[in-house]
């Protein structure tokens, strides 16, 4: 687990994310790897899952300038619900290690001190077993249907035999599942989110891609058209398509398990490296940076209202001389401050003109995010 300090932009992430929204909690995933995104698994303390699904899309574009992070959000209760439930994904992001942000006096427990990973991973197994069951129901389903010739309804069958299949995976392999009838969407998201799924449909093969259209059409077909046909040799094809994907079903779900069990001994084998947590952003000495200090004060001395202000950026420049003949030295240096500003009222416009007289004095330069 790397350090706090360590990870690229986190902190200046950490106070955007916390200032604007109801945070409980922020974990990151590094997986040990160089590449990037990272993931910052997201506790949010509402009680409304219509909530979230509103805060998901602000919190993405929050993100959007950081491209080496990605969000996945959860509410408190339900990230509660779903470890003691048997989602190693989050058994194992939600681990102390991993904290990066806690809410200020937050008492929170995620995980019981009793529950280990072989009990979350016994009740994922059971959960995997429950699926396989109803996936099966709809494969029977479907060759009874078959043999009674009635391929309208056994395509409709098939098509939740697909569906089931790739909702089960997203749940196994990151706690979510992706609410579409959509298989081209489903496949295509689970190639993004698991390194362990070869695919079952090829993308630059005409007759894959036209099965896959075929796939959209059988389920508005079948459920809202009168008279859906579809022929024996498509269905054929797709059968066969289904029994591949059943087999991945089967590898992936291994992997995952043995993914997530590696990380637990990871974490286990890590118990001297917690990262810092933070609680609020690091307290900064200005006294010992003068023109960090001339930028506090001139910001305070223009601003009548109460302000709370956060320090979320902070780069120089600098120029050295150093002359030919003679030993006299000069040194120039340009700051860059990035400024988050908390005021009980809208000041919007004060601010930015704050901002703008501000830097047009040398030596310094200001950028201002406010927030009421």
């Amino acid at each position: 687990m790397k350090n706090v300090e360590t990870l690229p932009e986190i902190e200046e992430i950490v106070l955007l994310l916390t200032a604007e929204y109801c945070i409980e909690r922020i974990y990151i995933n590094t997986y040990g790897r160089l590449k990037f995104p990272y993931e910052l698994v997201i506790l949010i303390s509402e009680n409304d899952i219509g909530k979230l699904n509103d805060l998901v899309p602000k919190i993405e574009n929050t993100l959007l300038n950081y491209q080496k992070y990605k969000a996945l959000c959860f509410l408190t209760h339900h990230a509660m619900h779903k470890i003691v439930n048997g989602c190693l994904f989050l058994f194992t992001s939600c681990q102390a290690k991993k904290l990066i942000y806690k809410k200020k006096k937050s008492k929170l427990v995620l995980i019981p001190d009793n529950f280990d990973f072989e009990q979350c991973k016994k009740l994922m197994i059971s959960f995997k077993d429950r699926e396989q069951i109803k996936i099966n129901e709809f494969i029977e389903t479907y060759y009874h249907l078959i043999e009674k010739t009635n391929y309208s309804l056994a395509a409709f069958m098939l098509h939740q035999a697909f569906e089931f299949t790739y909702r089960y995976l997203e749940i196994v392999i990151l706690a979510k599942e992706r609410i579409t009838h959509s298989i081209r969407y489903h496949h295509r998201h689970l190639k993004r989110i698991s390194e362990f799924y070869t695919g079952v449909f090829t993308e630059n093969n005409k007759n894959d891609m036209a099965l896959l259209k075929v796939l959209e059409n059988m389920y508005r077909g079948t459920r809202y058209e009168d008279f859906f046909s579809i022929d024996t040799s498509t269905l054929q094809q797709l059968e066969d398509k289904m029994k591949i994907l059943v087999d991945i079903a089967e590898k992936v779900f291994e992997e995952t398990i043995h993914f997530f069990q590696k990380i637990d001994t990871d974490n286990n084998l890590q118990n001297d490296q917690i990262p810092d947590v933070l609680t609020m952003m690091p307290i900064r000495n200005i006294d010992s940076n003068l023109q960090l200090k001339d930028a506090v004060d001139y910001v305070v001395s223009n601003i009548s209202q109460p302000l709370t202000i956060y320090l979320f950026g902070y780069r120089h420049r600098s120029f050295f001389i150093s002359g030919i003949n003679t030993g006299d030295t000069g040194e120039d240096v340009d700051s860059y401050f990035d400024f988050l500003v908390i005021t009980e009222i809208d000041l919007r416009e004060s601010l930015s003109n704050v901002q703008v007289l501000f830097n047009k004095r040398q030596k310094a330069s200001l950028l201002i995010l406010s927030f009421t």
